[in-house]
């Protein structure tokens, strides 16, 4: 089992009647240790499928997403938004051109993100009958 969860970009296409994903390009991005990810994209089309991966530090990854992130906004038809999974941070979905005006900030969060990438965890068993002074000592015990 990895010892980290995966980023992954989706990039929805703007076809309306595919409601099941089945044609959105997936990036998936793997810590494999410091300074070292490898990154799958996964093209999906109704022609087909295709699968590139690379291996990158964290600066090459940050050029390779901008290149992307900037390619996607330049494009004249295929994607409407991207949904943006990031470990430790709720997931987002963005038109492209609001990627566009947040590009920077985006680019600087999937860094720091590289840079104190979470491990996998396990979140404590918690039962429905709970009371305050429980939950509180759960939350002192996870600090």
């Amino acid at each position: 089992m990895p010892s980290h969860r995966t980023i992954e970009l989706r990039f929805l296409r703007k076809d309306e009647n595919d409601r099941s994903g089945d044609t959105d390009d997936i990036v998936k991005i793997i810590k494999l240790g410091e300074n070292s990810v490898r990154v799958v994209y996964h093209e999906r089309c109704a022609a087909g499928h295709t699968i590139d991966t690379m291996i990158f530090n964290y600066g090459q990854l940050i050029g390779y997403l901008y290149r992307v992130f900037w390619l996607v906004g330049i494009d004249d038809d295929p994607f409407k938004s991207v949904q943006l999974f990031i470990p430790g941070l709720p997931s987002i979905l963005i038109s492209v051109a609001n990627l566009q005006k947040n590009i920077n900030h985006i680019l600087e969060m999937l860094l720091n993100t590289c840079y104190s990438w979470p491990h996998v965890g396990r979140e404590p068993a918690v039962t429905t009958n709970t009371t305050a002074s429980s939950l509180s000592n759960i939350m002192e015990s996870i600090e």
